[in-house]
């Protein structure tokens, strides 16, 4: 069976973290990896990045929005494929080296947006 290929917008916990799957890969995934909420949660894969091999894991979770604030109606319970690699130093390195400045440039548009958003006027259009 042969997985297919989906691109990554990198967020913040990109750079050291991981990356959750999108949705519509769930099922070629879980049925690739044998993976199911009772018996098999997560399992080691390998990230091939520059020619160099990282370990990384896929962890099948499940996402509870006990709190109520108004994230639970957006994010409601849910089960998500991960991919993760917060222990792989390497690979964070590498990451933050090669995308440092889409990193900074994130940081600072989001800042910038946000102190935009602070000074609009009411029934000001949002850009």
């Amino acid at each position: 069976m042969r997985l297919k290929p989906y691109f990554v917008k990198p967020a913040k916990t990109f750079f050291y973290w991981g990356w959750t799957i999108p949705k519509e890969h769930y099922d070629d995934l879980k049925k690739f990896f044998d993976l199911n909420r009772r018996v098999k949660k997560s399992t080691e894969i390998v990230i091939k990045f520059k020619n160099k091999k990282y370990s990384a894991k896929i962890n099948y979770t499940r996402i509870n929005n006990t709190r109520k604030y108004k994230r639970e109606r957006l994010y409601p319970e849910r089960d998500v494929l991960r991919i993760q690699y917060d222990n792989e130093y390497d690979l964070i390195t590498c990451l933050d080296f090669l995308f440092g400045d889409i990193r900074s440039l994130f940081k600072n548009y989001r800042a910038y947006v946000n102190g935009f958003l602070d000074r609009r006027q009411p029934g000001q259009m949002r850009q």
